[in-house]
């Protein structure tokens, strides 16, 4: 197993050094002449660009400022040529269907190591639209309707998705088909894209995630129960005695117990840095990546354990209505000594 994922990393550390090297050494982009293309050891890259990508971990935070600060060269000349017909010269062309293919090599060779790149939704619209109209073509043109777009600096546009996050994302979409609810569905799904886009939003929807899931249990269980009416604590402890969850063994009493704790933690953290409440808009500052993912990986993890246990506590009700044998036995289940 370690040997398997230190290869892996060896892989994604090859084809990262060696997209720096293509670029850093055959082609470079001049800030006041983008379209030059120059032979020079190294790319200047300027300080807004480093500074968006400063947490990611190794080579990405090299070549991802690189790729955003040529894709913002590029489409600046695209937005002020579109009130006007024009053309692309030929090198122009050229450096821009450059630029989209080492994305598009970069995402194809890190998707077979298991790691998706994901482009902020206008940049990758942007994209997908010029290898539309250019790609195929021997024609120049920029067409008039050719749509501006809002440049990105300060903030990434590139993003990782690698196997610990996918497997996040499988245990959320099993999540979804659990629920089968379309609030529910479209939440998680609104949280996971947010987790690198806006940490804020995905530590806000971590929690209601929580809410959701602890308010269904409880309205499925007893009608008289208003959990709309309940503070966040108290809804979990509603929860908790709901399904029984009690043990004399130190150990167990001790984890069950840290439910309580690990809910508190997503809510508190929500109400510092996630979205839901108002913030101070001068001394606020944006949570970290790290914050977003602790956050939701934990919300999902007490899901899944709330949301199964309650089913299984379902089919006991059916079962012990014949057996009061199996009620007393399931009952206990975490009682032992």
């Amino acid at each position: 197993m370690g040997s398997s994922v230190t290869q892996n990393s060896k892989k994604i550390n090859l084809i990262l050094s060696d997209l720096i090297k293509e670029i850093g050494f055959v082609s470079a982009i001049e800030p006041n002449d983008p379209f030059r293309i120059t032979k020079r050891k190294a790319i200047e890259v300027e300080k807004c660009y480093s500074q968006a990508y400063v947490e990611y971990n190794g080579l990405y935070k090299l070549i991802f400022p690189i790729l955003h600060q040529r894709l913002n060269y590029l489409f600046r000349f695209l937005n002020i040529q579109n009130d006007k017909e024009s053309y692309l010269s030929v090198d122009q062309k050229k450096e821009l269907l450059d630029t989209v293919s080492k994305i598009d090599s970069l995402s194809f060779n890190l998707q077979k190591e298991g790691i998706i790149i994901i482009i902020e939704d206008n940049y990758k619209n942007m994209i997908d639209e010029f290898k539309k109209i250019f790609e195929k073509t021997k024609s120049c043109l920029i067409p008039k309707d050719f749509k501006k777009i809002e440049l990105i600096k300060y903030f990434p546009v590139f993003f990782v998705n690698d196997s610990s996050e996918m497997m996040t994302r499988k245990q959320a979409d099993s999540i979804k088909i659990e629920f089968d609810n379309n609030y529910m569905q479209q939440q998680i799904d609104k949280m996971m894209d947010s987790i690198e886009k806006h940490p804020a939003d995905a530590i806000g929807k971590a929690k209601e995630l929580v809410e959701s899931c602890c308010k269904t249990i409880l309205r499925k269980k007893d009608n008289s129960i208003k959990p709309d009416s309940l503070e966040f604590n108290e809804l979990i402890k509603k929860v908790k005695e709901e399904l029984d969850l009690k043990s004399n063994h130190p150990s167990v009493k001790q984890i069950i117990g840290s439910l309580s704790g690990v809910a508190t933690g997503i809510a508190q953290l929500r109400n510092a840095k996630g979205t839901g409440h108002g913030k101070d808009a001068i001394s606020f500052k944006e949570p970290s990546v790290t914050e977003a993912r602790l956050s939701v990986d934990s919300a999902i993890a007490l899901v899944h354990f709330f949301w199964d246990l309650s089913k299984e506590r379902d089919r006991t009700r059916i079962q012990c209505e014949k057996s009061p044998e199996i009620e007393y036995r399931m009952g206990s289940e975490l009682g032992g000594d």
